[in-house]
């Protein structure tokens, strides 16, 4: 018994040194350990990826969180501050999905499912006051949501062909999760509970 397990760690070291010198410190993952029903990946709000939980947040605006110049600058971000029912420490910003309609929830993702909630034309060259309007429905209100967070791989990807280089950009292609709204909705704020 001794043996085999002093034989078993032998393995997972030189397997561990092995990856280690052929690939850094990074951790192999194949497409069959993410297809893997024993595998299970947490997500950024610490629940597996495909569970159906509880978030509340505040919708806010990508351009008053990210770095100036990034993509995305009119979308709609959720500064999530609680999971199922249990205040975080720390907020999370989460990128979200609405299906709207389909689910009841009307929360646009972005400036432009905004306008076309309110019938308006793209917002490419609104007036400082158009923008305000526009934002005042979804921006700073809360949401108490039902969703899954799930997973995706995206990016510019390492050692792009030069001749593509001018056409793909964007941030580094890496994993990222982002939140699909299934149910609920804006939370009321009385002005008695603040």
């Amino acid at each position: 018994m001794r043996a085999t397990v002093l034989f078993v760690f032998g393995l997972y070291c030189s397997d561990v040194l092995l990856g280690s010198i052929l690939f850094g410190a990074e951790r192999i993952i194949t497409y069959d350990d993410l297809r893997n029903k024993d595998t299970i990946v947490i997500g950024a709000l610490g629940i597996p990826l495909g569970t159906v939980f509880e978030v509340e947040g505040t919708i806010v605006l990508a351009r008053d969180t990210l770095p100036v110049g990034a993509l995305y600058y009119s979308n709609y971000l959720l500064n999530v501050d609680r999971v199922n029912g249990v205040k975080l420490t720390k907020p999370v910003i989460m990128w979200y999905n609405s299906p709207g309609e389909a689910t009841g929830v009307i929360m646009p993702a972005s400036e432009i499912e905004a306008a076309q909630l309110k019938g308006m034309k793209t917002p490419l060259k609104l007036t400082e006051k158009e923008e305000r309007n526009l934002n005042s429905d979804y921006v700073g209100k809360r949401y108490k949501i039902k969703v899954l967070e799930y997973g995706y791989f995206d990016g510019v990807p390492e050692k792009l062909p030069e001749e593509l280089a001018n056409y793909w950009f964007g941030p580094k292609y890496s994993f990222s999760t982002r939140l699909g709204v299934l149910a609920g909705g804006k939370v009321r704020v009385d002005a008695n509970s603040k």
